[in-house]
Formats: structure tokens, sequence, C-alpha cells
């Protein structure tokens, strides 16, 4: 076989090679590729369906309530418990006027875990709750890396 006939043999080659891959890149990867994808959905889906519950409550009630004892019966576990009957879920944010009295509902309420970003409030917080003091620019120094605190409100060590 002559030279000349070879490279021809090679280049038909090499061109029904280069349709085989332009036929793979463009028509069954994306094919391929479009049928996991797909797979994958419906495996999330599948999971998240069997993980998801219904909740009992079609309907949320907030309310922002000070110390004033007129809002005792609001803040009732039996209140709580015939608006659940109805589907309705009640959450109470109770405002405050002093540091004391914060820490005198969080008491009183039997919260267990407390949040807040200033270590005034955490003064007289009850040993029992567990506290996480939120980082801002008034409490730490992100440059330095530092806690801000005063002498009343930490300690040197």
């Amino acid at each position: 076989m002559s030279q000349s006939k070879i490279v021809l043999v090679a280049f038909v080659w090499l061109a029904l090679l280069g349709v085989g891959v332009g036929i793979w890149k463009l028509v069954l990867q994306p094919q391929q590729q479009a049928q996991e994808s797909e797979k994958k959905k419906e495996q999330e889906k599948q999971v998240l369906d069997a993980t998801q519950g219904t909740s009992r409550y079609q309907h949320d009630l907030a309310c922002g309530l000070d110390a004033f004892s007129g809002y005792a019966v609001l803040r009732s576990s039996a209140f709580r418990d015939q608006l659940a009957q109805h589907g309705i879920r009640y959450d109470t944010l109770i405002l405050v006027t002093s540091l004391e009295a914060k820490a005198k509902v969080i008491r009183n309420e039997g919260i267990a875990i407390y949040f807040d970003d200033q270590p005034e409030t955490l003064k007289g917080i009850p040993q029992s709750v567990n506290v996480l003091l939120v980082r801002n620019g008034g409490n730490f120094d992100f440059d330095e890396r530092l806690w801000l605190f005063s002498a009343a409100t930490g300690k040197l060590v």
C-alpha cells in the first residue's frame, strides 16, 4: 500500500473518530447528564417527603408583651393549649425595661438557652441557663480578635 493511501485511511479514521466524539459530546452526554440530574432530583424529593412532616398548626400568632401582670393570662400554658386546639401556634416576646427585669423573666419562664450581645445582661442569669454571647462590633474587636469588656462585665485571667 502506498504512503498516500495510508495517510488517506488514517485521515478517514480520524474523521470517523471525530464524528463519534462529536456525537458523544453533543447528543449522548447531555442526555445522560439530564437523566442523572432527574434521578438525583427524584432521590432528593423522596428524602424530603420521607423526612418532612406536617405541622399541626395552620396559623402563627406572635405577641410582644412587657412585664405588666395583666398579660399573665396571655403567657399561661392554658391559653397556649387552647390556641393549639384551634391550630394556632403561639409565641410571646416579653419586653422588659431593665437588665434585672430581663434576668427575672428568664428565670421565671424557665428559659434554658439564652442569646444576647450585651455582657451586662448576663450577670443576673441563673447558672442553669446556657448563655451564648453573640459577637458584634460593640463587644468584639475583629481586627485584634479580642473580646471587649469592662471591669463590670469581665475579669482578665
